[in-house]
């Protein structure tokens, strides 16, 4: 069974909307996906009862405003969707309460990815993502407000837990369909305080072996699920900023990185390495290319 077979996608009549239409179609391009759900959700507008009638009477158009809106949307839509693909598409413009009415229909149509934009100007985006990378229950994909870009190269933070182990296989799924594709596994090993040794040295000597740890976890990580180590490059760094997920943007630009994969959830609240603080922390962020969080 393929992974995504039926997408959603959010638009907003903004030109954000070209960048997310593209970007879907990669994707089912990629996944063989069977249908893609286009959906605009015109906030609900608290106007007195008694106010109603005579605003329909000066603003409301001869035609509905969600038809021209949807009559907008597939325009657009047919402007920068390609035919070569078999995927079927559709367009829904509704009204209501715009983060309840998404998620409620990524139930209704069994989504299993969600698109949605993150715009350079929207200073409250973070908030929307964190919300939907908490409460979405399938797969999130955040698409910044940047061109496309055509490399490959697929950066996937790993904690060893099975939610980031989702993650990789993912992705080596992705490199099965696509020839060039580059995968870099990175783990990130957080340090323990200085505060806590009484000398350098212990300090030193524990963090190497918190290293060494790492290596051995990572090994075992592969071995388990079964993994090609060969099909990857890995990459083991040391916390030294303070924020794993700062670290993870920095090595993306430094690596020039296309996405980035991550799990939605890590291990138990002792070692939570992802949800709650790293993936929330990190799509709450000006994202530098597409990330995509797995569930």
């Amino acid at each position: 069974m393929e992974p995504f077979s039926r997408l959603l996608v959010g638009l907003d009549l903004s030109p954000m909307d070209p960048i997310l239409i593209r970007q879907a179609h990669r994707v089912a391009g990629l996944f063989r996906s069977v249908q893609v759900y286009f959906i605009h959700i015109v906030p609900d507008m608290a106007i007195p009862q008694s106010a109603q009638l005579e605003f329909r009477k000066r603003f409301a158009p001869e035609r509905p405003i969600d038809e021209q809106v949807k009559a907008q949307l597939k325009q657009t839509i047919g402007a920068h969707w390609e035919k070569d693909i078999p995927t079927e598409w559709s367009v829904d413009v509704i009204e209501g309460k715009p983060y309840s009415q998404l998620l409620h229909w990524l139930e209704v149509k069994n989504i299993e990815l969600l698109l949605v934009g993150q715009k350079q100007d929207n200073s409250g985006s973070g908030i929307t993502a964190r919300k939907l990378a908490n409460q979405a229950r399938c797969n999130v994909l955040f698409v910044p407000e940047k061109p496309l870009r055509e490399g490959q190269h697929l950066l996937v933070p790993i904690d060893f837990s099975e939610d980031s182990a989702k993650a990789l296989r993912l992705a080596l799924d992705w490199r099965m369909r696509q020839d060039g594709v580059h995968i870099t596994a990175l783990h990130i090993t957080d340090l323990i305080a200085a505060g806590y040794y009484l000398n350098r040295q212990e300090f030193e000597n524990f963090n190497r072996f918190l290293d060494n740890t790492a290596k051995e976890s990572f090994q075992k990580f592969l071995e388990a699920h079964q993994f090609p180590p060969d099909a990857m490059e890995e990459a083991l760094l040391r916390n030294e900023e303070g924020s794993i997920s700062e670290q993870i943007m920095d090595y993306a630009a430094a690596k020039n990185a296309d996405w980035i994969i991550v799990g939605a959830q890590g291990h138990g609240a002792i070692e939570r390495f992802f949800f709650g603080s790293v993936t929330e922390k990190l799509v709450s962020q000006k994202l530098p290319v597409p990330t995509m969080v797995v569930r």
